[in-house]
Protein backbone atom coordinates (compact mmCIF):
# COMPACT_ATOMS: atom_id res chain seq x y z
CA UNK A 1 0.00 0.00 0.00
CA UNK A 2 1.53 3.30 -1.06
CA UNK A 3 1.19 6.62 0.76
CA UNK A 4 -1.72 7.86 -1.37
CA UNK A 5 -3.77 4.68 -0.78
CA UNK A 6 -2.97 4.82 2.94
CA UNK A 7 -4.11 8.44 3.11
CA UNK A 8 -7.38 7.56 1.34
CA UNK A 9 -7.98 4.64 3.72
CA UNK A 10 -7.28 6.63 6.90
CA UNK A 11 -8.76 10.01 6.03
CA UNK A 12 -12.32 10.76 7.12
CA UNK A 13 -14.60 11.73 4.26
CA UNK A 14 -17.49 14.10 5.06
CA UNK A 15 -20.84 12.89 3.82
CA UNK A 16 -23.42 15.37 2.64
CA UNK A 17 -26.86 14.78 4.17
CA UNK A 18 -28.47 15.42 0.79
CA UNK A 19 -26.67 12.36 -0.53
CA UNK A 20 -27.71 10.06 2.31
CA UNK A 21 -31.43 10.78 2.91
CA UNK A 22 -34.44 9.72 0.87
CA UNK A 23 -36.63 12.11 -1.09
CA UNK A 24 -39.42 11.64 1.46
CA UNK A 25 -37.12 12.63 4.34
CA UNK A 26 -35.93 15.61 2.32
CA UNK A 27 -39.52 16.77 1.73
CA UNK A 28 -40.32 16.38 5.43
CA UNK A 29 -37.25 18.38 6.44
CA UNK A 30 -38.17 21.22 4.07
CA UNK A 31 -41.76 21.20 5.39
CA UNK A 32 -40.42 21.46 8.94
CA UNK A 33 -38.17 24.36 7.93
CA UNK A 34 -41.11 26.19 6.32
CA UNK A 35 -43.27 25.76 9.44
CA UNK A 36 -40.39 27.01 11.60
CA UNK A 37 -39.97 30.07 9.36
CA UNK A 38 -43.71 30.78 9.76
CA UNK A 39 -43.33 30.52 13.54
CA UNK A 40 -40.37 32.93 13.50
CA UNK A 41 -42.37 35.40 11.40
CA UNK A 42 -45.36 35.25 13.77
CA UNK A 43 -43.49 35.15 17.09
CA UNK A 44 -40.88 37.85 17.28
CA UNK A 45 -41.37 38.38 21.05
CA UNK A 46 -42.16 36.00 23.91
CA UNK A 47 -45.74 37.30 24.10
CA UNK A 48 -46.30 36.63 20.41
CA UNK A 49 -44.73 33.17 20.81
CA UNK A 50 -47.10 32.36 23.69
CA UNK A 51 -50.10 33.62 21.68
CA UNK A 52 -49.02 31.44 18.74
CA UNK A 53 -48.46 28.48 21.06
CA UNK A 54 -51.89 28.84 22.67
CA UNK A 55 -53.57 28.87 19.26
CA UNK A 56 -51.60 25.80 18.20
CA UNK A 57 -52.38 23.99 21.47
CA UNK A 58 -56.10 24.71 21.14
CA UNK A 59 -56.06 23.34 17.58
CA UNK A 60 -54.52 20.15 19.00
CA UNK A 61 -57.26 19.79 21.63
CA UNK A 62 -55.65 21.40 24.68
CA UNK A 63 -57.89 23.35 27.06
CA UNK A 64 -56.89 26.17 29.38
CA UNK A 65 -55.96 25.14 32.91
CA UNK A 66 -56.58 27.42 35.87
CA UNK A 67 -54.77 26.82 39.16
CA UNK A 68 -56.98 24.60 41.30
CA UNK A 69 -58.80 22.89 38.42
CA UNK A 70 -58.89 19.13 38.58
CA UNK A 71 -56.81 17.19 36.09
CA UNK A 72 -58.12 14.06 34.43
CA UNK A 73 -56.04 11.16 33.16
CA UNK A 74 -55.64 11.55 29.41
CA UNK A 75 -56.46 15.26 29.56
CA UNK A 76 -54.55 17.90 27.64
CA UNK A 77 -54.15 21.29 29.31
CA UNK A 78 -52.17 24.48 28.89
CA UNK A 79 -51.28 27.15 31.41
CA UNK A 80 -50.64 30.66 30.13
CA UNK A 81 -48.59 32.60 32.69
CA UNK A 82 -49.23 36.33 32.15
CA UNK A 83 -48.73 35.93 28.42
CA UNK A 84 -45.00 35.35 28.90
CA UNK A 85 -44.77 31.61 29.52
CA UNK A 86 -46.70 28.63 28.23
CA UNK A 87 -46.85 25.28 29.97
CA UNK A 88 -48.38 22.29 28.17
CA UNK A 89 -49.61 19.38 30.31
CA UNK A 90 -50.65 15.98 29.05
CA UNK A 91 -51.76 13.62 31.80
Amino acid sequence: MNAKELKEALTYKNKNAFDTITDEELDRSFALAESYKLFLDCAKTEREAVKYGVAMAERKGYVEYEIGDSLEVGGKYYLNSRGKELLLIRM
